[in-house]
């Protein structure tokens, strides 16, 4: 399943490291909003391990992966266990914060830093 995952989600990009990065940072965000930031960060990191990509697009793949699986889930609240936790403890001490408040927010803030890290990871260095 994982094979079939990698070749659909990279399979066009495969030879372009900056394309595999941007793309499985996609695929990270919109994973973690279905269904977790961790399930999400395992299931990519084993499809590009089983993708025979090149050593560049690899690297590129495994940070995209973070990238997405760790700010992706800034999107909506179910993303990640910690923000759901957030929800719990900021209702206990009397703030009510609406998830559709939060998915405004979200729809704003998240592409601006997933977009931001990746201009970052191009810089540092994904090899090419």
């Amino acid at each position: 399943m994982t094979a079939w995952l990698a070749s659909l989600v990279l399979g066009p990009v495969r030879d372009t490291p900056a394309a595999v990065m941007a793309v499985s940072a996609a695929a990270g965000a919109v994973g973690a909003n279905l269904f977790n930031n961790l399930p999400a960060a395992f299931v990519l990191a084993d499809a590009v391990h089983g993708a025979g990509l090149s050593a560049a697009s690899a690297h590129a793949a495994a940070i995209g992966t973070i990238i997405g699986a760790d700010l992706g889930p800034n999107l909506t609240p179910v993303g990640s266990v910690a923000t759901l936790l957030w929800f719990v403890l900021l209702r206990q001490r009397g703030l009510e914060v609406s998830t559709w408040s939060y998915i405004r927010i979200g729809i704003i803030v998240t592409p601006i830093t997933i977009l931001a890290a990746l201009a970052v990871g191009l810089l540092l260095g994904v090899p090419r």
